[in-house]
């Protein structure tokens, strides 16, 4: 960026000398210098200008992708922080029932008033 800028200064100061020359009076020699270099100077700045606008196109493409694949992550962190919940009140549950089932074996021991042989 501070490239282009610096040519496209030295392009306007580099125009506003050839016309104040040209009012002056100048050889024809010189007049074709100034104009290969003006239009060197136009090529390089419209070159940058295009650097600069794919580089622009890049990062905003970069940008978007980012934030999809963020937007991605968030997602799944949410989604698998659920699983993981459900999982932990599965595995809870069950254990409550093997639990329950175990002091309910205890009355059913040999001998005890609730046997059912």
């Amino acid at each position: 960026m501070q490239q282009l800028k610096l040519l496209i200064n030295f392009r306007n100061e580099y125009v506003t000398k050839l016309n104040i020359n040209v009012k002056l009076g100048m050889p024809i020699y010189h007049w074709k210098i100034y104009k290969n270099f003006i239009f060197m100077l136009y090529v390089a700045i419209e070159e940058n200008n295009n650097i600069v606008k794919k580089y622009k196109t890049k990062i905003k493409k970069s940008i978007n992708q980012w934030f999809q694949h963020h937007i991605k992550l968030k997602t799944w962190s949410y989604l698998n922080q659920k699983n993981l919940i459900s999982f932990k009140k599965h595995r809870i549950l069950e254990e409550n029932i093997i639990n329950d089932e175990f002091s309910q074996f205890k009355f059913f021991k040999k001998g005890s008033y609730y046997d059912l042989k």
